[in-house]
């Protein structure tokens, strides 16, 4: 049960919000700034660039030019939920424009897409391009860029369900940014789907030292150590995540189990009602109420 209930908070966008920094468009052999007009991406709005794209792309001009603006233009019409015009500028732009930034883009689009195995072929290409360079061919794209192309190939392989090979991804990543929480966090939940209970913990004891006890990163921990079969660590990381959220029903449930298979029946039902309380759509709560009522 305990396993069923885990708080991923680094899904999707909200993972690349927090550990983005923020790629410019940058790529490996030429550079975008090579481009003629510049109109089409800076300083506009999305409705503005994609006027501004779709008036470029009616210009003579090279393939790599037109796979540039249509880059630009998907981008705009992502960020305008528009994701069927997003994709289809995203699939023209990687033929016409093969590089870093093209297929870095389209990866990140195809992970909110939920189709993670052809996002992680994506950045595949994207993290060959520039391993398959000298740094001074480098161009636009930065180290950091480059490491977050690592970040969210680990993204697409763990929600892919590719635990062993995302692990290994966000290991690169924080071997060179040993601070990076995000990276921690996101390993920890792979860690976690491959039973390496013990790393899974070591990984949000290092998130907690480095950003603070967090309510999600005690909760976390806290079912770790719970599946490990640690009550009294288990106990205290749900009690400490309660203090600092009161309102997270899911962790009135774990410590209520943990309580449970202590022999504290009356304190795991006081957790369970509790929960309830908070979340009445709550099917655990609801499942735990239910079978010591029967019992």
């Amino acid at each position: 049960m305990i396993r069923d209930i885990i708080v991923d908070t680094g899904h999707g966008r909200m993972a690349r919000r927090i550990f983005s920094l923020i790629v410019m468009l940058g790529v490996t052999t030429t550079a975008w700034a090579d481009i003629p007009s510049r109109d089409c991406r800076e300083g506009k709005t999305p409705e503005e660039v994609i006027a501004a794209c779709t008036t470029d792309l009616k210009q003579p001009t090279t393939d790599f030019n037109r796979g540039a603006a249509l880059n630009d233009r998907a981008k705009a019409y992502d960020a305008l939920g528009m994701s069927d015009k997003a994709k289809a500028d995203y699939d023209r732009a990687v033929v016409l424009a093969p590089v870093f930034t093209t297929w870095f883009n389209r990866g990140q689009f195809l992970i909110d897409a939920g189709s993670f195995d052809a996002a992680a072929d994506d950045l595949s290409k994207a993290i060959a391009l520039y391993d398959g360079q000298r740094p001074h061919e480098h161009g636009n794209v930065t180290e950091a860029q480059y490491l977050e192309a690592h970040f969210q190939h680990g993204e697409a392989l763990r929600r892919g369900g590719h635990y062993a090979e995302a692990v290994a991804d966000y290991s690169l990543v924080i071997a060179a940014q040993p601070r990076n929480d995000v990276a921690f966090t996101q390993r920890a939940f792979a860690y976690s789907h491959l039973e390496q209970l013990d790393n899974d913990i070591a990984d949000l004891t290092r998130v907690i030292a480095l950003t603070g006890a967090d309510a999600f990163t005690l909760y976390n921990r806290g079912l770790a150590y719970a599946r490990k079969g640690d009550d009294a660590h288990a106990l205290a990381d749900f009690s400490d995540a309660i203090e600092r959220a009161p309102s997270l029903a899911t962790a009135y449930v774990a410590r209520g189990s943990v309580l449970e298979q202590m022999g504290k029946r009356d304190k795991a039902l006081a957790d369970y009602h509790k929960a309830a309380q908070i979340d009445p759509r709550l099917e655990s709560a609801a499942m735990a109420l239910a079978r010591l009522d029967a019992k």
